[in-house]
């Protein structure tokens, strides 16, 4: 049985960042690290600089993102090549080749989702051939359904990494709740999970403690721990989701 923190607040803005093996003029931002107890993912927040480029590389057998925050990039996987900007994400399925470089001069800041994270095995090779899982997909959050989820309010909920693509270890999602709205108090069993808040702000509750999250923080949300968010200052909070199993898999015991 996996031992896990308990909830734990991590603001970017007193994180050390790392410039990452086969990164040029990178700075990342570890969001769920080890110290978590975390098995099933971990996710990062990168920038890459004019100049620098996240050089082609290869996670073996780890289901994989990138979800553009700001700027925008040209990325390549399995050959493919993508024009990203905000609010779109590329889903890197199991040992594919994938790198970006930046446009225009401008800093590319993403979200990154490697899943089992690195101190963990990786999936066996029958595991993803039995997986069946999806080439490089682009998905642009504009051209997305939103729905809102059971036990919200006033919430738009955008499926960034969905059942399709083949994922059998995370989901994510871009969540923005509205004023007025909320994420009511749920608990999603034996998944592990967390915000990590892009815009806005907000009350979180997680296990009975109370946190305030602004933009770059991030709340590890540990399995069995009840949890609920309520935007705050009259702005609509917006929010990436990951949960790990994602529901169409076996929750952790």
């Amino acid at each position: 049985m996996p031992q896990y923190a308990k909830p734990t607040l991590y603001r970017m803005s007193e994180l050390p960042s790392a410039c990452p093996p086969k990164h040029v003029i990178t700075d990342a931002f570890t969001l769920i690290p080890k110290e978590t107890g975390a098995e099933h993912y971990t996710m990062f927040c990168t920038e890459v600089r004019p100049g620098g480029e996240a050089e082609m590389d290869n996670h073996g057998n780890r289901e994989h993102c990138y979800f553009v925050l700001s700027g925008h990039a040209i990325a390549f996987c399995s050959g493919r090549q993508f024009k990203m900007g905000p609010g779109d994400c590329l889903w890197i399925p199991p040992a594919a080749d994938h790198g970006l470089k930046p446009l225009n001069g401008e800093t590319v800041r993403f979200a990154v989702v490697t899943s089992p994270p690195g101190w963990m095995p990786a999936l066996s090779d029958e595991e993803v051939k039995a997986n069946n899982y999806k080439e490089a997909t682009l998905y642009h959050m504009s051209d997305l359904p939103s729905a809102c989820p059971p036990k919200h309010i006033d919430t738009d909920a955008f499926t960034l990494i969905g059942k399709d693509t083949g994922a059998k270890h995370f989901v994510l999602f871009c969540t923005e709740v509205h004023p007025g709205g909320e994420a009511e108090l749920d608990n999603h069993g034996g998944r592990e999970h967390c915000y990590f808040i892009l815009s806005g702000y907000a009350d979180v509750t997680c296990a009975g403690e109370k946190f305030k999250m602004h933009p770059g923080d991030c709340l590890w949300i540990p399995p069995h721990a009840d949890h609920g968010l309520k935007p705050i200052g009259g702005q609509t909070v917006r929010f990436a989701v990951v949960t790990s199993p994602p529901a169409w898999s076996p929750e952790i015991k």
